[in-house]
């Protein structure tokens, strides 16, 4: 009976956590900690159902049949975590020297770390002058799903992209200057939650440099 209900508390925290995060009800972590915790009861009341129902108990079947859906959940976080192999960082930038600026400093920590993990990650230099190519991020940002992009005064592009089902929300800044007859662009990705970001950041300025490239024609 105890792994059994374990079992449906498992079962109603799996779609609940992301529910509430979406929605906004909840901060997102909150809510992803809901669904991590889901799983974690899922897996604990499939182990225990499997020794009660061995020993022919009341409710060790159904919670085996119960807890397996939420504790095969727990894979997805598992996985992603035991198989990154990113570094604990949360804040990506092209430029260490001079990243563009959110409303945090760039961590000095950080910065060997990028150095030695994300050696890809550098600022892209473009032939087109800074008016048009600084335009053509813009129209790039403002084309993203779930970016939300605003100009500041000085031409950088601040924004932030939220994911979709628990709604966490990184933030950027793409900042574009002149530069011996072309023009320069330098991107920072920073995650507001949790200490790693499972390389998102990075990927995030990959493609978007990628994009901008391509859509420029360098």
């Amino acid at each position: 009976m105890l792994w059994r209900n374990g079992a449906l508390v498992a079962l109603a925290l799996v779609p609940i956590g992301p529910a509430l995060a979406h929605f906004e009800v909840v901060e997102p972590m909150v809510g992803f900690s809901m669904y991590a915790l889901g799983g974690v009861l899922g897996a604990l009341a499939v182990t225990g159902g499997l020794f009660s129902w061995a020993r022919s108990k009341e409710g060790g079947r159904a919670a085996v049949l119960l807890g397996a859906l939420p504790a095969a959940g727990l894979l997805v976080p598992m996985g992603m975590a035991l198989s990154a192999g990113h570094p604990r960082i949360n804040d990506i930038a092209t430029d260490l020297e001079d990243p563009p600026a959110l409303d945090a400093p760039y961590p000095a920590e950080f910065v060997p770390v990028v150095r030695e993990h994300y050696p890809g990650i550098a600022s892209l230099r473009l032939k087109g002058d800074a008016a048009t190519v600084r335009s053509t991020a813009k129209f790039v940002a403002m084309s993203r799903d779930g970016w939300e992009v605003t100009e500041l005064d000085d031409g950088t592009l601040r924004g932030t992209d939220t994911t979709e089902l628990f709604r966490f929300k990184d933030d950027f800044a793409i900042r574009v200057r002149a530069d011996k007859g072309g023009s320069i662009l330098d991107m920072r990705s920073r995650s507001r939650d949790g200490k790693g970001d499972f390389g998102v950041n990075a990927e995030r300025i990959r493609r978007f440099l990628a994009d901008v490239a391509q859509a420029v024609g360098r």
